[in-house]
């Protein structure tokens, strides 16, 4: 199709939305491809070396990380999660159901 058809088609609501319909996979398809290669030389720049890496400094093998406590009493005594009732209850008095329950395990 030539051009100057493809723009007098395009005047027109419907010509417009066949156009779109038809060249939009093309387009998007290109625009896609662009991002990718874009992203992939990105990749390999920063894979095989930038001169404006930043350099790795080696930990001195008598240097530790400092050291951070863990208050595990004040997590436990915080009930994260709430508190569990002081007695749940006992289950000889739970009430009768009728789901066929069968219990199998170790």
């Amino acid at each position: 199709m030539a051009t100057a058809t493809l723009l007098d088609s395009m005047r027109t609501s419907e010509g417009l939305a066949a156009a779109a319909r038809e060249h939009a996979p093309r387009v998007v398809t290109a625009l896609l491809a662009i991002a990718i290669a874009a992203q992939a030389a990105v990749l390999l720049t920063n894979y095989f070396g930038a001169s404006d890496a930043p350099q790795l400094v080696p930990l001195a093998l008598g240097a530790s990380a400092p050291a951070h406590s863990l208050d595990l009493a004040g997590i436990l005594n915080a009930h994260l999660f709430g508190q569990s009732a002081p007695n749940a209850g006992d289950g000889s008095n739970a009430p009768q159901t009728a789901l066929a329950l069968v219990l199998s395990g170790v």
